[in-house]
């Protein structure tokens, strides 16, 4: 004991949480449970089923439950904006490009889009930034908060997500006999359904309230325990709610400004109860001597001719749903439960640990907690499956946003998922050819950053954010078409969905594409590189000559690149005779090459005129490295130094998640092991994960699912590489998950990956390769290996790389000795 004279108190729990070895009881095998009552608004329990959503925030006593529906906008107009024709002031931005008159440019580009009427598409907000306004904000459906009376002597508090069922459970123990909340969104009833009831089933008295937009306006004695820490229920500017509220049912029914189109939602709950219960006006009810209350709610949204009588309807098909509960929740189980096991890890660790927990782990020393490690790529296949409805996951911009939300899909078997993915823009394909012809004069596609539900026309400009010189935008989208053949082998859906696609992408590059430099280079420009900077930059001062709209940028270069390639490489394998092939091969040969600084580091932009910007969150430059593969230690070693510099020569600007994400994912495939650990662990101990495991896109606040997204491929990573006719095989193990197994990943070479489990101490490793056509394929092991067996056989010498033919269907297993330890 030290005489410090000081001591450090212990926070008082006023639930105390259930034991590791009660919670063994109760918790399902595939679940994240926390001990304690969420705090802030992102430590919700999450569940969903793609277009209804609920977040369960609060106490077990006092409980907010925010509904969410996919589509549910605050609209803004009755037809999306149609994109300015501005063509016309490109010539003269380009002119003052060429010359490295980079303000002026952008300057002649936006006085062209404000006298066009655009400027009212552009958010005003704090530092004298000017944003361009998104695609119609979400906001939330309604919100339920229920009270119930406090127990005395509360413990064995716990609430956990059950990743096979979508069940969200919480309960705690008291003198009452306790309280157990259960939720769950039903796949197949395409409905919310929440059950509430004692322990010990005896009798209980609620209060609840169904909260529209704009109700938190009449403060009541809910405010009094329901934490609040960001108001979604804002009141709709226009909008007309009506609340009809009886003894077993509640229904809300928005009905959005007319002059916007007739459009509206309704939320309508019935109440199934053995108590007695009552209805008063503005969505109050009342339950006493209840054993059970059981509340089914559903969403439903309308494009056209709403009308508040609609909810009556919608009330009526809710009251037809007259199956059980666990009916309900095994039918989710059916549905869920097959999903989550084609693809799964094993790392070792205690699985009844609390997130909590885990967290505590993490941030006690060593580098990974493989129990979290684990929980986190279920959840982040979780995420995927149960975010995507009609639409795929999406949140905030279809740039790296999105593209982490979905990067896991193709190699973790969700095909299903990725489908809504690429059908969400091969929808579009008539709005992205208006976006060309607009501003550019060209034929082809140009994709839109800020596509919504219905619509993928550009109508939001801003000097800050020039997004619609970013052409870069639907060619990275296409690198998951094309990452979906690779897994499958699947040549329809090459000739059928990915041709067609990528021809009209190389149709605008060669209309954009248009002039050369003085080495015979063609320029990229206006260009742009997400998202660095703004004009007005309010995070940082900003190095000379660095500008938003410029020239070359290397994202830019690097995704043409890539969509030229592909597509020359479907047509041969396809032997499609395409009259445009010798056009697209020239142009290839045309692009610009990349700059490195004084440093040797790669630079972001191929413009002798741009500066470049080193306290920047993003590394687009880094393309083709990842999500690309054009760049690797294998392929191109020459530029391994260059691109490593780069990534950590990178500042973190404003500690946005992504940024972080996608520098781990240069340094991890560039063999930068302890670089990419660095990355790792600051996202997992520095405030990106929450204590229900979920994510957030900076350090504590604004609750974003691309890190949670991202999980499931960063991991593997770790464990195996592939590419067309390479396998590497536990390239970049870490200390802490030095045991583990693999089961179902989808190989970028036409292969899938059985199972593979290692043990490092122990010198061993087994994997088993089927594949999907016929092939050569060259594994590499960078450990190396003492012996190699391939079913069951001795192969030659020890080595660290061998190459196998596979005929279509063919299974290889493969065994490796050795004695080479990890990498620190």
């Amino acid at each position: 004991m030290s005489n410090y004279g000081m001591k450090a108190v212990e926070f008082g729990l006023k639930y105390r949480p259930m034991e590791i070895e009660k919670r063994r009881l109760h918790l399902p095998y595939k679940s994240v449970c926390s001990l304690y009552p969420a705090k802030a608004d992102e430590d919700v329990l999450v569940t969903a089923n793609g277009r209804q959503r609920i977040d369960i925030v609060g106490d077990p006593y006092h409980e907010r439950v925010i509904y969410r529906r996919e589509r549910i906008m605050d609209m803004r107009w009755k037809d999306t904006p149609e994109p300015p024709d501005v063509a016309y002031a490109i010539p003269e931005a380009r002119k003052y490009l060429r010359e490295g008159k980079f303000e002026e440019a952008a300057k002649a580009m936006d006085k062209a889009t404000k006298e066009a009427g655009y400027d009212k598409w552009i958010d005003s907000r704090p530092f004298g930034v000017e944003f361009p306004r998104l695609h119609p904000r979400l906001h939330s459906v309604i919100e339920l908060l229920t009270d119930m009376e406090e127990g005395k002597d509360c413990h064995d508090y716990i609430r956990y997500l059950d990743m096979m069922t979508g069940e969200a459970v919480v309960r705690c123990e008291d003198e009452k006999g306790g309280v157990c909340r259960r939720s769950f969104v039903s796949f197949d009833k395409e409905a919310v359904v929440q059950e509430i009831g004692r322990l010990d089933g005896s009798t209980f008295d609620i209060s609840m309230r169904f909260v529209a937009p704009g109700g938190y306006d009449l403060p009541d004695d809910f405010n009094q325990f329901v934490l609040v820490t960001y108001n979604d229920m804002y009141k709709i500017e226009g909008s007309d709610v009506e609340i009809r509220t009886t003894p077993d049912s509640c229904t809300v029914s928005l009905a959005y400004d007319p002059q916007f189109g007739e459009r509206g939602y309704c939320c309508c709950s019935v109440v199934h109860t053995d108590g007695v219960a009552s209805g008063r006006e503005g969505g109050y009810m009342e339950i006493k001597d209840a054993h059970k209350v059981t509340i089914i709610s559903r969403t439903v949204k309308y494009e056209e001719a709403y009308r508040h009588s609609f909810a009556s309807e919608v009330l009526e098909e809710v009251r037809k749903i007259q199956d059980s509960y666990e009916d309900m929740l095994e039918a989710n189980r059916a549905y869920l439960k097959p999903m989550m096991e084609r693809s799964r890890v094993s790392f070792g660790g205690d699985w009844a640990m609390a997130a909590e927990e885990l967290l505590n782990e993490q941030h006690g020393g060593g580098e990974l907690s493989a129990m979290m490690m684990e929980k986190l790529y279920d959840m982040g296949r979780f995420f995927m499956i149960t975010d995507t409805g009609d639409d795929p996951p999406s949140l905030f911009q279809h740039n790296i946003n999105t593209n982490l939300q979905v990067c896991a899909g193709n190699m973790t078997g969700l095909p299903e998922i990725m489908d809504t993915y690429f059908k969400f823009y091969e929808d579009k394909f008539d709005d992205f050819r208006l976006n060309a012809k607009r501003f550019y004069g060209a034929r082809g596609v140009l994709g839109n950053i800020h596509c919504d539900y219905n619509s993928g026309k550009f109508y939001q400009f801003s000097i800050v954010y020039p997004h619609y010189c970013w052409t870069a935008c639907l060619g990275w989208i296409y690198n998951e078409f094309w990452g979906h053949y690779l897994v499958t082998g699947d040549k329809e859906f090459l000739r059928e969905r990915v041709v067609p696609g990528l021809k009209e992408i190389a149709l605008f590059y060669e209309d954009y594409l248009s002039d050369e430099d003085e080495n015979g280079k063609v320029m990229f420009y206006p260009s742009y590189s997400p998202e660095d900077p703004s004009m007005n930059d309010y995070h940082v001062p900003f190095p000379k000559n660095v500008y938003a709209m410029n020239v070359n940028s290397l994202m830019d270069v690097m995704v043409c690149r890539e969509v030229l390639d592909n597509l020359m490489e479907a047509c041969d394998i396809l032997g499609l005779d395409e009259p445009d092939y010798p056009k697209w091969k020239q142009l290839r040969g045309k692009l610009p090459d990349y700059l490195l600084d004084e440093d040797g580091a790669v630079k972001e932009w191929s413009f002798r005129y741009s500066g470049e910007n080193y306290d920047h969150r993003h590394v687009s430059h880094h393309y083709d490295i990842w999500p690309g593969r054009a760049i690797s230690p294998e392929k191109t070693p020459e530029l391994v130094k260059p691109f490593i510099l780069s990534n950590r020569k990178r500042g973190h600007q404003d500690d946005s998640a992504h940024g972080v994400v996608h520098r781990y994912f240069t340094a991890v495939r560039l063999g930068d092991l302890p670089d990419a650990m660095h990355n790792l662990r600051t996202l997992m101990e520095h405030g990106y994960v929450t204590r229900t495991l979920n994510t957030v896109h900076y350090p504590y606040r604004v609750f974003c699912p691309d890190l949670l997204g991202a999980m499931p491929a960063m991991l593997l990573e770790m464990f195996v590489y592939s590419d067309e006719g390479f396998i590497k095989l536990l390239p970049a193990v870490p200390k802490d998950l030095e045991k583990g197994s693999l089961e179902g990943i989808w190989l970028y070479t036409f292969a899938k990956m059985e199972r593979m489990d290692w043990h490092i101490k122990e010198g061993k490793a087994s994997a088993v390769i089927s594949s999907m056509a016929d092939q050569k394929i060259e594994f590499s092991f960078p450990m190396g290996y003492e012996e190699l067996r391939i079913n069951g056989k001795q192969y030659g010498e020890a080595g660290n790389s061998f190459t196998l033919e596979f005929g279509k269907g063919e299974r290889a297993e493969l065994e490796f000795t050795f004695t080479q330890l990890l990498q620190d």
